[in-house]
């Protein structure tokens, strides 16, 4: 005997049993039915509150509830601020968000999300780069770093750039081929983008200028992971780097400067 179950529902899970019965006898069965379901738009996404970085970890409409864990690059579990639980009453079904303040910007960070009855697992991590500085009317290039061992390679693979503060994205690719999206005002500033076989993804940003300074976060996501990576970049100007070339010769001007204002009188003490 078979029964065939269409369109399951979270309801539709529990023990069966089977009665047969022949001119031999009879027996009997059961069977326990598991119902699970993936979790859809896992997410890793980092902000700036109060001067400190934050890191918001969220999944949903999965079953049964899904276990969300940080850990840090050393894998030890760390202390999340925050975490929430809700189940939508007409499906069954479960989300969960989390939030972890980065205390130790030098380390990396991960959100691992899991469904055991479906062996899922998807992970998240963040990770700050070492600062970029670029002198004015210059160019300074953000890269993000990846290994094809992370499963990155895995398709479809989508990844943007954007810097932190601003609403949209410098560029944004996704798709195979890839289909890449510049914003409007960096269109013109913007030189070249490598491919993402180089197991890397960077960005020229030309004719940089103070506006330019600030952090640069770069997502890399495919069906399992998402990476971001954080990259400060600060933007020297012609004063500034005039001072600090030729301090000496600063001081010994303005040292002349006063000198010339006191001989003739301008100045007295």
């Amino acid at each position: 005997a078979t029964l065939l179950l269409k369109n399951v529902q979270i309801s539709d899970q529990g023990v069966y049993d089977c009665y047969v019965s022949t001119v031999e006898g009879k027996k009997e069965g059961s069977i326990k039915l598991k119902v699970a379901a993936p979790s859809k738009n896992s997410s890793l996404i980092l902000d700036i509150q109060n001067g400190t970085r934050v890191l918001n970890c969220s999944t949903v409409d999965g079953f049964p509830l899904p276990s969300l864990n940080w850990l840090d690059e050393s894998g030890i579990e760390c202390d999340q601020e925050s975490k929430k639980e809700s189940i939508n009453t007409k499906t069954g079904l479960f989300s969960v968000t989390s939030t972890l303040h980065v205390r130790k910007p030098n380390t990396a960070y991960y959100c691992t999300i899991q469904n055991y009855i479906l062996n899922q697992t998807w992970t998240g991590s963040w990770k700050l780069q070492d600062p970029v500085q670029g002198k004015e009317n210059t160019q300074a290039t953000i890269l993000c770093a990846f290994h094809s061992k992370t499963g990155l390679r895995e398709s479809p693979v989508s990844w943007d750039i954007r810097k932190l503060g601003e609403s949209s994205s410098i560029i944004t690719c996704h798709g195979e081929p890839q289909q890449c999206k510049t914003d409007e005002t960096y269109r013109n500033r913007i030189i070249s983008t490598k491919n993402l076989t180089e197991e890397s993804v960077s960005f020229f940003l030309k004719d940089l200028s103070s506006s330019d300074e600030g952090e640069y976060l770069c997502s890399v996501t495919s069906e399992s992971n998402m990476r971001l990576f954080s990259t400060p970049l600060s933007v020297v100007v012609e004063s500034q780097l005039w001072r600090h070339r030729y301090p000496l010769y600063s001081a010994a001007v303005a040292t002349c400067v006063l000198c010339a204002l006191f001989l003739f009188g301008i100045i007295k003490c």
